[in-house]
């Protein structure tokens, strides 16, 4: 599944603002762009995930593609851009837990100046736990282990599957 975020993409973690409540105790607090642009990606996530509601929440282990493209070559952390759109992920209910992300494989920064966006591919993590081997899709390898073939269907004769 493909989810696309327009806007520059913006990491959660940098510059937190200090403000003071009415009895003068300071506290973190979300600068405003931040909040903009996390409401902003929650209403596109929403619109984007309204296609095909029955299948949301996703329950299962999950591996996610985080591609940002963004207007500048300056620095960038990788992990900390992340963040965002994966606790989006969760808000907008379609996954249930931010920590189902068991792999984080090609996710990547590019440099598009007329375009700037976040776009985020979901698939089913389905791993054998004898062999190791990893498979975004249903597919015909056997396992090195068991040689049975890794497939949906045998997760339920299969213990080694998690």
């Amino acid at each position: 599944m493909l989810f696309v975020i327009d806007g520059k993409p913006l990491s959660s973690k940098n510059s937190r603002p200090v403000f003071y409540t009415r009895s003068g105790k300071p506290f973190i607090g979300k600068p405003k762009r931040l909040f903009e642009y996390s409401r902003s990606a929650l209403w596109q996530l929403k619109q984007q995930m309204a296609k095909n509601r029955s299948q949301y929440p996703l329950t299962l282990n999950i591996w996610a593609q985080f591609i940002f493209y963004v207007p500048d070559k300056r620095k960038r952390d990788l992990v900390n851009l992340i963040q965002l759109p994966s606790d989006l992920l969760q808000r907008a209910e379609i996954i249930e837990d931010d920590c189902q992300i068991k792999s984080l494989d090609g996710s990547a920064i590019f440099i598009d100046r007329t375009n700037p966006r976040t776009e985020i591919s979901i698939a089913h993590f389905r791993i054998c736990f004898s062999c190791r081997h990893f498979s975004k899709k249903v597919d015909g390898y056997l396992c090195w282990a068991s040689g049975k073939p890794h497939s949906i269907g045998m997760r339920e004769e299969c213990k080694e599957w998690e």
